[in-house]
C-alpha cells in the first residue's frame, strides 16, 4: 500500500485526490524501503480478530500464545492457519507437541490477552479452562475454539506459516470478539450483518437492505431485540440480515442462510403472490400440511398486513432450519412442526404472551414482497404492548417501502 501526499504522482503518473495523507512517513518512494513503522503503521489499518493457541508441552504444562495472524484456509479439508514468530519461545513446546488449539477472544477478554502476551509468566495461573477433544486447553469464556493437528510448517520471513487439520470446533458464545487495531485493543459492536452475494443472486434483495439498515438497526435497539431480513429467491428464503442481539449459536450460521420454501416456510411471500405462484407452493407441501388451512392463513395475512409466530415457532428454531440442523437428525424433527404456528395473522389477548415473532412485509412498487422484516427474542409481553410493537415495525415496513419506491 502506497499513500502519496497531495501533489505527488504514482508511479503510472496519476495524482491522488487532496484528502490523501500528507503524512511523509507513510510515502514510500519509487525503490525505496519499506521501514517496520511503516509497514506497521499501514498494516495497523486492517482490524484482526485476536486468539490464544493452546497446547499441553512435553512436560504436562499447559502452554499458550496469542496470535493475532488467524485464518482460515480451507474448507476442503478444513484447514486452519497462523503465523508465530521465529522468535517465540512457545510456538517450539506447541510444535513438538504436534497439536494446538486456537481459543477466538472476546472484547471482556483484553486482560486475559495481555497476560498471555507477556513471556516468563504462567499465564494459567487463575485461568479457566478445560481439556479439548485432542487434549488442549480450552480457554471456558473464549467465543470459540477450533481443535487442531500440526499439519505443515513453512518458513516466512521471520515468522513461520502454521497449517494446522481441524479435528474438532464449537461456537461458545455470541459476545462481541476483540479486536487489535491500529497498534490498540478495543471491541467491535456491529450493526446489521449482512449476507454475502457469492451466487450473484441477490443484487435487488441486498439493496433494499442497503435502505433498510439504519431503520432495523434503531428497531431492534428500541425493543432490545432481534430483526432478521429475510428475501425469497427461486423457491428458496434466503437470510439477507440480522440485526441486534443473537439468540444462540446457531445465529452463526444464520446469515447468509438458505431454505427451500416447502410450506410453511415461506408464506409471508406468498401472500402476496399471483394464484398460479400460490398453487405451486401449495401442492409441494408436506402430506401433514393443511392446503386449506395454509391458504386461509395467507389470506388473513394479507388482509391484515402481518404475522406472528407463537412460542415453538421462535428464532431459534429458524436458525436451526436454516443451519440444516433438522437434515437426518432425529432430535430437531419437531423444528418444522413448530414452524407450522408461525404466520398466525392475528392474536387473541390472551395469547400476546406466547408471540415470540412479529413478520411484516415491506412491499415493492409492484405490490409484491421485496423483503420481510422478522422481529424476534423479545420477552413475552402483555397485549398493549405487543400492539405498540407491531405497529412500530409495520411503520417501519413502511417507511422502507416508500424509500424503495422513491429509489426504483
Amino acid at each position: 500500500m502506497v499513500r502519496i501526499a497531495p501533489g505527488q504522482r504514482t508511479a503510472s503518473g496519476s495524482e491522488l485526490p487532496p484528502h490523501c495523507s500528507r503524512d511523509r512517513s507513510l510515502v514510500t518512494p519509487k525503490g525505496g524501503t519499506i521501514t517496520p513503522e511503516a509497514f506497521r503503521r499501514v498494516l495497523g489499518q486492517f482490524p484482526t480478530g485476536v486468539a490464544v493457541v493452546t497446547s499441553v508441552g512435553r512436560d504436562g504444562k499447559p502452554v499458550g500464545m496469542v496470535v493475532g495472524s488467524f485464518t482460515s484456509v480451507s474448507l476442503d479439508p478444513p484447514l486452519v492457519g497462523f503465523l508465530p514468530a521465529v522468535t517465540s519461545t512457545t510456538w517450539p513446546k506447541i510444535e513438538a507437541a504436534g497439536r494446538f488449539c486456537v481459543n477466538i477472544l472476546g472484547a471482556e477478554q483484553e486482560r486475559l490477552c495481555r497476560d498471555f502476551s507477556r513471556s516468563g509468566s504462567d499465564k494459567f495461573a487463575g485461568v479457566s479452562w478445560f481439556p479439548s477433544p485432542g487434549g488442549a486447553p480450552v480457554l471456558t469464556d473464549s467465543l470459540a475454539w477450533i481443535d487442531c493437528e500440526i499439519d505443515r510448517v513453512d518458513p516466512a520471513g521471520d515468522h513461520v506459516i502454521v497449517l494446522g487439520a481441524v479435528t474438532g470446533m464449537q461456537a461458545q458464545s455470541q459476545s462481541s470478539p476483540l479486536v487489535f487495531f491500529r497498534g490498540g485493543y478495543g471491541g467491535f459492536r456491529p450493526g446489521a450483518l449482512v449476507a454475502g452475494d457469492p451466487q450473484g443472486d441477490l443484487v435487488m434483495p441486498l439493496r433494499i437492505v442497503d435502505l433498510a439498515r439504519q431503520d432495523i438497526d434503531a428497531l431492534s435497539e428500541r425493543w432490545s431485540t432481534q430483526c432478521a431480513v429475510t428475501a425469497m429467491v427461486g423457491d428458496e428464503v434466503v437470510v439477507l440480515a440480522v440485526a441486534g442481539a443473537a439468540e444462540g449459536a446457531a445465529s452463526n450460521a444464520f446469515i447468509g442462510g438458505r431454505n427451500r420454501a416447502v410450506p410453511p416456510i415461506g408464506a409471508s411471500f406468498m401472500a402476496w403472490q399471483p394464484d398460479e405462484r400460490v398453487a405451486a407452493w401449495l401442492r409441494s407441501a408436506p402430506p401433514d400440511q393443511d392446503g386449506e388451512s395454509l391458504l386461509a392463513r395467507l389470506k388473513a395475512m394479507k388482509n391484515r398486513g402481518y404475522a406472528v409466530s407463537l412460542e415453538g415457532g421462535a428464532v431459534r428454531d429458524w436458525q436451526q432450519v436454516m443451519a440444516g440442523a433438522t437434515a437426518g437428525d432425529p432430535a430437531h424433527r419437531h423444528l418444522p412442526e413448530n414452524l407450522t404456528q408461525s404466520f398466525g395473522a392475528q392474536f387473541e389477548a390472551a395469547d400476546a404472551d406466547r408471540v415470540r415473532n412479529v413478520h411484516v412485509p415491506v412491499l415493492g412498487p409492484d405490490g409484491r414482497v421485496g423483503v420481510v422484516l422478522n422481529v424476534g427474542g423479545f420477552t413475552p409481553l402483555d397485549a398493549a404492548s405487543l400492539s405498540d410493537l407491531i405497529a412500530d415495525v409495520r411503520t417501519v415496513a413502511d417507511n422502507i417501502s416508500r424509500r424503495v419506491a422513491v429509489q426504483s
